[in-house]
Parts: structure tokens; sequence; C-alpha cells
């Protein structure tokens, strides 16, 4: 139709989808998300490094697919979600859901990008969020490879 427009969507990061459409498709497309912060920290770094370790040599199908290749979207939610969860159960030393409240309401949580913190009154997760464009693979900054990631 030739409108050429950014994109701007949480879920346009979706790994099969990306994989999909290549490089091409991806023209104009703009991912807003908490985990494309910069990717250089050494616990960044860390968290790729072991992440694609594992995609490569120990996943198996369903699991060793475009969909975990990067830890994106909403498996990178999951992810994080699910770490700090954890930590709450860890530190409440019960799955008493009175007690994981008591924990939760008001925590923060600090994981490879950034501190989350849970809001007491209404129990909204409070973090950073960042832009990231897509752009093609000579011009990428991100320390993983994948025909339509990113970062300028």
């Amino acid at each position: 139709m030739g409108v050429n427009l950014p994109i701007l969507n949480i879920f346009v990061d979706e790994p099969n989808a990306l994989h999909s459409v290549g490089v091409e498709g991806t023209k104009g497309l703009v991912n807003m998300n908490h985990y494309m912060a910069d990717l250089k920290t050494p616990e960044r770094q860390k968290f790729f490094k072991v992440w694609d370790n594992l995609w490569r040599t120990k996943w198996k199908k369903p699991y060793n697919t475009w969909l975990y290749k990067v830890c994106g979207g909403t498996i990178a939610e999951c992810v994080y979600s699910t770490y700090w969860l954890m930590s709450v159960i860890e530190r409440a030393g019960s799955t008493d859901p009175e007690k994981i409240i008591k924990v939760w309401e008001g925590d923060e949580y600090q994981h490879p990008f950034g501190v989350w913190k849970m809001r007491a009154d209404d129990h909204t997760n409070v973090r950073d969020l960042f832009i990231s464009e897509y752009v093609p693979p000579a011009q990428q900054k991100a320390i993983y490879d994948h025909p339509a990631l990113l970062l300028v």
C-alpha cells in the first residue's frame, strides 16, 4: 500500500515470526520491552551466553526451536517472573499465599536486565522499558545472531 510507518508493539519480537519474515519483513518494526537495555554488561553477557549454550546443546524439541533461541518477548517475561516468584517463595519460606503476599508487596527484584518493583497498593510491576529498532545484521549491536535482531 506504500505506507512506511514504524510499528511499535510489545509483541513484535516473537522469534518464530521474526525468523519467518526475515530481515526484509522487519523493516520499520520497533519493539518496546524490558530486556533490551545495554546488552554489554557482564550480567547480561553471562545470561545470554548461558541461555544460548542451553539452547544449542541441551534443549530438545520443542525447546530448541526459534521460539526459544532468544530469551525475549513472552518467554523472557515468563522466565524473569518465575525467577522472581521463586525468590519470593524462598524468602517467604512457604508457598502459603498470605506469606507470599507479605514478601512480594513492595518487593524489589534485581535480575540481569534491571530492578523490578512490586507496587504494594495495586500489585503493579514497575520497571524500565526500552525501545529497540530492527535493523539488518550488519548494523546489529546485539550479542547473539538472529535474522532480524536489532539494536541501534
